[in-house]
C-alpha cells in the first residue's frame, strides 16, 4: 500500500513539473545555481543601487502574455 502511495505522489509531482515546463518559454525548470545566482546578486555590493524591485527568476511563464510598447 505504501509503495502505491509513493508511486501516485511521484506521478503527481511529475505531472506538475511537466505542466510548469510547458508554461515556460525556456521549456525547463530552473537549476539551483540559477536561483542561487539571483540571491547572491541581491546580497552582493553589485545590487547596492537596486531598490524596490521584484526579481522574478521563473523563466517567464507568463512573460509571453505581456506586451510592452516599442519606441
Amino acid at each position: 500500500m505504501a509503495m502505491a502511495a509513493v508511486a501516485a505522489e511521484s506521478a503527481r509531482v511529475g505531472d506538475a513539473a511537466d505542466m510548469l515546463t510547458a508554461m515556460t518559454p525556456l521549456a525547463r525548470l530552473a537549476r539551483p545555481d540559477e536561483i542561487a545566482s539571483a540571491a547572491l546578486f541581491l546580497a552582493s555590493d553589485l545590487s547596492s543601487y537596486v531598490a524596490g524591485i521584484d526579481l522574478p527568476v521563473d523563466g517567464r511563464p507568463y512573460g509571453c502574455l505581456i506586451r510592452f510598447p516599442r519606441d
